[in-house]
């Protein structure tokens, strides 16, 4: 839950910045590429002299800020609970595997051993193989 709760709040900041920026390019404003953090810092010195824009912008921006903050405590949470699980630690020793990709695995897979072959895990993800098949030769390729 923690994980879907997580996800909400990062694409509604999404949909907030996406409104910011049209409202922007409404006025002739573009923002062009920032960071996450350079963001609300760039749109502030784009409206810093225009009232009207700025009572526009000005709830987005608080409204982002909020949710910004929300998902790092919810981060948080997700970190606790990672650290807390053995299987969690032991899928976070692999290289490029943190907190959030091994909560979201261990609650996707559940009982591993359900799975009587790894080929089967890969269906249960959606995971299908290409299949290239013609007279003698028949293999499977890489996941479409």
């Amino acid at each position: 839950m923690l994980l879907n709760n997580r996800s909400c709040l990062n694409s509604k900041r999404i949909d907030l910045e996406n409104q910011i920026r049209g409202t922007l390019k409404i006025f002739g404003l573009k923002i062009g590429k920032v960071t996450k953090a350079q963001y609300e810092p760039r749109i502030r010195e784009m409206i810093k002299d225009d009232q009207e824009l700025q009572c526009y912008i000005e709830p987005l921006l608080q409204s982002r800020e909020m949710m910004v903050r929300q998902v790092l405590v919810l981060e948080k949470q997700i970190r606790s609970m990672a650290n807390s699980d053995d299987v969690c630690q032991r899928l976070m020793t692999i290289p490029g595997v943190g907190p959030i990709i091994a909560l979201l695995y261990k609650a996707t897979i559940d009982n591993p051993y359900r799975f009587t072959r790894s080929n089967t895990l890969g269906v249960h993800l959606g995971l299908t193989p290409r299949k290239y098949a013609s007279g003698e030769m028949d293999y499977d390729g890489h996941i479409t």
